[in-house]
């Protein structure tokens, strides 16, 4: 029994279902929004900013990077694997995004970089990101988008010229819609453990979601079941967690680049990685349990309070914010956080970060001697960032942590899922996380906010091509 008809049926309240939903109600579709939890937004509430280039905000501020640029630094990072019809369409139309959400009362604080002398491309929203869901979800609803809270799809039927969409809410009810056209934004799927467990990770283990619940990859699984062909699955936006996986000052003492050792109680690394999040996640990966210590004394503890940390965490705690490390970690440790030690000896400290002892006496003696020198023979780590380590030592606890999966569907550069064959499936669209093809192995974060900015700006794209289709089918 069909329960409810429309034009559009979106699969996702998040950033991106919230875009498409907008586009196509606007271009007078009858629109439904399905979204799993009790609220919208997913993890687009915690986004500080968009990547974009050539928009109106950067011509004010004659930063000198664009389009062109930006599509040959995306191909060029990726090594040629992202979809190049993709990519193209995205960067072209970053710029209108940022006009467009202008248009929707969003305001920008300005635009900057999150990796020093990387270009200016990040354009930080005020209010962060969910001010700009607020203003989404306030348009959608005065153009009639009707959203069902708590309503999970289960399974997409392919009709003639129309799709059955299969539903389940939390009490148990079964629901069956019918649309011409279906947008999926689900989000990937950083909560299925079985899936990420197929590369090698142990999710909340070893691998650590921050941010994200109930990403199952249910658009990927439904479209899968129609014939969707998949790209880059196993790339993740690796980074570094604390024991706490909170933006609060302390946590940017775990990105400072002072010593850093592995569970062998050994160095692994040039330490100033941390400046790159992603790379330093892709070192953490290799290293045993992707667990990792950061070592730090009194004196640059007093550095870091007095004069501030050298590596921040976004826009949130920039470069050169003072942090009261000793006095949190203290806190923290009285509080029974585990994941904090400290030692008045080398030895003292192993024993508590349960390293071995010899090798962690070992990598210091080592490590102070370059430090000395200023010279590290080792991994060439910067002079300016060898400090010795002397007196009482302190070390939080690191796992590996990721902020969402960035592989999914095979699409078109115009959003449509497409089969085996590379064909597009007729009427089926896929944004966000659940689109795969932007990146090779690694998120660049140089290009800063490129995951709010693919998620607004594909579905964006995405209620465009879904609005052309459906204007198709009715006119046939």
């Amino acid at each position: 029994m069909v329960l409810e008809r429309v034009d559009a049926l979106v699969i996702g309240g998040g950033t991106s279902g919230l875009a498409a939903s907008i586009v196509l109600a606007e271009g007078g579709q009858r629109v439904l929004v399905l979204e799993k939890r009790e609220r919208l937004g997913g993890v687009g509430t915690f986004a500080e900013g968009l990547f974009a280039v050539e928009s109106h905000i950067q011509k004010w501020m004659y930063v000198d990077y664009d389009r062109e640029r930006a599509y040959r630094d995306f191909m060029a990072f990726s090594h040629g694997r992202a979809n190049p019809d993709l990519v193209r369409n995205f960067v072209d139309n970053t710029a209108y995004t940022v006009k467009w959400l202008e248009g929707l009362g969003v305001e920008f604080e300005g635009v900057f970089n999150n990796v020093p002398g990387a270009p200016l491309v990040w354009h930080i929203v005020k209010g962060m990101g969910k001010s700009v869901i607020a203003k989404m979800e306030d348009r959608a609803r005065a153009k009639g988008v009707v959203f069902r809270l708590g309503v999970t799809a289960t399974r997409i039927l392919p009709e003639k010229g129309a799709f059955k969409v299969e539903a389940l809410d939390r009490s148990g009810e079964r629901s069956t819609y019918e649309a011409g056209a279906v947008i999926l934004a689900t989000g990937g799927y950083a909560n299925n453990s079985a899936w990420i467990k197929e590369y090698g990770y142990e999710l909340g283990k070893d691998l650590i979601p921050v941010g994200h619940e109930e990403k199952m990859g249910d658009g990927i699984r439904m479209a899968r079941e129609l014939g969707a062909a998949l790209e880059g699955m196993g790339v993740f936006q690796l980074i570094r967690v604390s024991p706490f996986v909170a933006p609060v000052p302390l946590e940017c003492i775990c990105f400072q680049p002072s010593l850093h050792v592995n569970q062998k109680g050994l160095r692994y690394v040039d330490e100033s990685i941390t400046f790159v999040f992603p790379f330093d996640g892709n070192a953490i990966s290799r290293q045993p349990g992707r667990t990792v210590y950061v070592v730090f004394d009194e004196r640059l503890a007093k550095l870091w309070e007095e004069e501030g940390v050298e590596v921040g965490l976004g826009r949130i705690i920039p470069p050169g914010t003072k942090v009261k490390v000793l006095d949190e970690v203290k806190r923290a440790m009285e509080e029974g956080v585990e994941g904090f030690y400290k030692g008045d000896s080398p030895k003292e400290l192993a024993r508590a970060m349960g390293v071995p002892e010899e090798n962690f006496e070992r990598t210091l003696e080592e490590y102070n001697s370059f430090c000395e020198r200023r010279y590290d023979p080792r991994y060439g780590k910067d002079p300016k960032y060898l400090r010795p380590l002397q007196g009482r030592l302190w070390a939080i606890r690191c796992k590996l942590g990721f902020l969402g999966t960035l592989g999914g569907l095979k699409v078109s550069g115009e959003l449509q899922v497409l089969d085996e064959k590379g064909e597009p499936i007729p009427g089926l669209f896929a944004t966000g996380l659940d689109v795969g093809g932007l990146y090779g192995d690694t998120y660049d974060v140089s290009l800063a906010g490129t995951t709010f900015s693919f998620a607004l700006t594909s579905g964006l794209l995405a209620g465009k091509s879904a609005l052309g289709f459906l204007k198709a089918l009715k006119s046939s």
